[in-house]
C-alpha cells in the first residue's frame, strides 16, 4: 500500500465525496496527517485508514458527527461495546416504530379500499345498523392538524345543529392489537364511542362545504323517519388521496331516533 494519499485518493478509497473529507478536516474530526510545506497540499497516511473506517462505520449505523467525536475522545473496548449496545437498542426502537406506522398505513389502505368497494350508486340512501364504533377525539379544527392520528386514521367530522364541527379519528375495529392502540395513545388521548344503532346513510360527492345539502336530501328521502340533528361524516376519498375537491367522497350518517314507547 502507498505511504501517503491525497484527499482525492483517500476519498476514492472509501467511496466518499472529497467535500466530505474537507468538512471532517474543518470540524476537526479527521484531519490529514501532514501538509506539504512547498505545495500546501494535504496528505493522509495509510495508518489513518482505520480511523476513517471507524467514522464510516459509526455514520452507517446512524451516529451523528458530534457523537463520533465523543466516541474517539473516550475510546476503549468497554465504552465501545456500551455505545454499540445503546445504538442497537435505539435502532430496534426505530424499527418497532416504523413497523407500527406501516401497520397503521396498511389498515388505512384497507379501509379506503373496503369503503370504495361498498359504493354502488352514489345517490342511494339507506338505513344501516352498526355496532359501537370507537374513535379518538381530535377536537376542533384549530387543534386538528397537530395530532398524528389525523394523518394515519380515517377522519370523522361531527356537525351539530348549530353549525359547530368537531373531529375524530376512527379506530378501525375493537379487535386491533394493543400495540396499534399504544402507538396513538398519549396521556391526554380521549377514546369515545359512536353508539350502536341504525343510521340513515348516504354519500356526499364534492367539497365539505355542501355536506349539509346532502344531509337535507337524505332526510327528505325518508320523510316519516325521526333522526338526530348531528351529522357524522366519514371521509372516504379526501385531501390525502385526491387533489380535486369535487371528487371527494364522504359517507354521511345520521342516527335514527326510535319512537317513544308512549307515542
Amino acid at each position: 500500500m502507498k505511504e501517503r494519499y491525497t484527499v482525492g485518493e483517500f476519498s476514492k478509497l472509501f467511496g466518499l465525496n472529497v467535500q466530505t473529507l474537507r468538512f471532517y478536516d474543518t470540524i476537526g474530526l479527521f484531519k490529514p496527517a501532514f501538509r506539504d510545506a512547498w505545495t500546501g497540499r494535504r496528505f493522509y497516511t495509510f495508518d489513518q485508514v482505520y480511523k476513517l473506517a471507524s467514522i464510516r462505520y459509526m455514520r452507517r449505523i446512524g451516529h451523528s458527527l458530534s457523537d463520533i467525536q465523543g466516541y474517539f475522545d473516550n475510546l476503549t473496548s468497554d465504552s465501545s461495546l456500551e455505545i454499540l449496545k445503546k445504538r442497537s437498542s435505539e435502532i430496534q426502537r426505530q424499527v418497532d416504530e416504523l413497523l407500527k406506522t406501516d401497520h397503521i398505513i396498511q389498515r388505512k389502505i384497507q379501509f379506503i379500499e373496503r369503503e370504495i368497494e361498498k359504493i354502488g350508486d352514489l345517490s342511494e340512501i339507506r338505513v344501516i345498523e352498526f355496532p359501537d364504533r370507537e374513535y379518538i377525539r381530535l377536537g376542533v379544527e384549530d387543534t386538528l392538524y397537530r395530532d398524528d392520528s389525523f394523518y394515519f386514521f380515517p377522519t370523522i367530522a361531527f356537525y351539530d345543529a348549530a353549525g359547530g364541527k368537531t373531529f375524530g379519528a376512527l379506530i378501525y375495529s375493537s379487535t386491533q392489537s394493543y400495540d396499534e392502540r399504544d402507538w396513538v395513545m398519549k396521556t391526554d388521548t380521549q377514546v369515545l364511542t359512536i353508539p350502536a344503532g341504525k343510521y340513515l346513510c348516504g354519500y356526499h360527492c364534492g367539497s365539505y362545504e355542501t355536506i349539509g345539502e346532502t344531509a337535507s336530501r337524505m332526510r327528505r328521502a325518508v320523510p316519516e323517519g325521526r333522526f338526530a340533528d348531528e351529522l357524522i361524516n366519514f371521509n372516504v376519498i379526501d385531501q390525502f388521496v385526491e387533489k380535486d375537491r369535487d371528487k371527494y367522497i364522504t359517507n354521511v350518517q345520521i342516527m335514527t331516533m326510535e319512537p317513544d314507547a308512549n307515542s
